[in-house]
């Protein structure tokens, strides 16, 4: 009887063993893979930022799609409102939806809310307090400009003295751009957090160094002071200036703006922001002074 026993408890199970072979052979036999619909995997976004200085507001949406270009969303509806109004924007050409009829009244120091609603159902939103108005303090932009380059008689020795520009605090305000512009683009920019800059060196300065019978160069900018919204910062588009008005053309290419791994919309990624600008026409004077050692 014992024996019998402990035979019944050690003998191998065969059809446990039979049923597990069988599922290993049906597993290692398959070939189809596990197909998962990539559009499934991505995320969908906004691109927007609003101005007192755009003509026509206007936001991008879409949705990443692992290794592969993103797709432009259609037939979404997007509206942003504030404490007085709600305006639904229109769909001018795939994920563009632009407020056409102009009726969005972007005002400084108002806080503006942005809802988006796909197809599908997914829904996304965000917020954003435009930046307060303010203004260069008048001493320190002046009809012209001076940049000094102390000539010292050697190209190494040379120092430049460079402007310095200030404007008042913008509340709502987290950071701040300054642009200069000419007719070809943007010649030079600096972000900062402060409210005073002293303005980057600029390519006539090389000019006087290398050619010593230049008395002075003089050139014709503008000058823009961007306040960006202090809940995200967006960096306007790098070959234009921001208080260009946003026209049907060419909104996709101005709404394009870099803003890294941050985002501060809900329901997805991306940003809904908003800036206010300041700008000045002014004559810089790069001018040369002689230097006895």
């Amino acid at each position: 009887m014992s024996k019998r026993f402990h035979y019944s408890l050690f003998r191998p199970n065969f059809t446990i063993y039979f049923s597990i072979s069988i599922s290993l052979f049906l597993i290692s036999c398959s070939t189809d893979p596990l197909v998962l619909n990539p559009e499934a995997l991505g995320d969908y976004y906004i691109r927007s930022k609003i101005s007192p200085n755009l003509d026509r507001q206007g936001v991008i949406v879409g949705k990443t799609i692992p290794e592969n270009m993103p797709i432009d969303i259609t037939n979404a509806i997007i509206t942003i409102s504030s404490e007085n109004q709600s305006v639904c924007f229109d769909e001018i050409e795939a994920g563009i939806y632009v407020d056409t009829q102009k009726q969005l009244k972007v005002l400084p120091g108002n806080f503006y809310t942005i809802d988006a609603k796909f197809p599908d159902g997914h829904l996304m939103n965000g917020r954003t307090t435009v930046p307060d108005e303010f203004q260069f303090i008048t001493s320190s932009i002046k009809d012209t400009l001076v940049y000094i380059l102390l000539d010292k008689g050697n190209y190494f020795s040379n120092e430049i003295i460079a402007p310095e520009i200030a404007w008042s605090k913008s509340e709502h305000a987290l950071s701040y751009e300054l642009l200069i512009v000419e007719k070809e683009g943007i010649k030079g920019r600096i972000t900062t957090i402060d409210t005073s800059v002293v303005l980057p060196s600029l390519y006539p300065i090389q000019n006087l160094q290398l050619d010593t019978t230049i008395s002075w160069i003089d050139l014709a900018v503008i000058i823009e002071v961007v306040a960006h919204d202090s809940s995200f910062l967006a960096y306007p588009d790098k070959n234009k200036s921001s208080d260009e008005n946003i026209q049907i053309e060419n909104l996709a290419d101005k709404l394009q703006l870099s803003y890294g791994q941050n985002t501060n919309v809900n329901g997805g990624i991306g940003f809904f922001a908003s800036f206010t600008t300041i700008t000045d026409t002014v004559v810089i004077r790069f001018k040369r002074e002689k230097v006895n050692q």
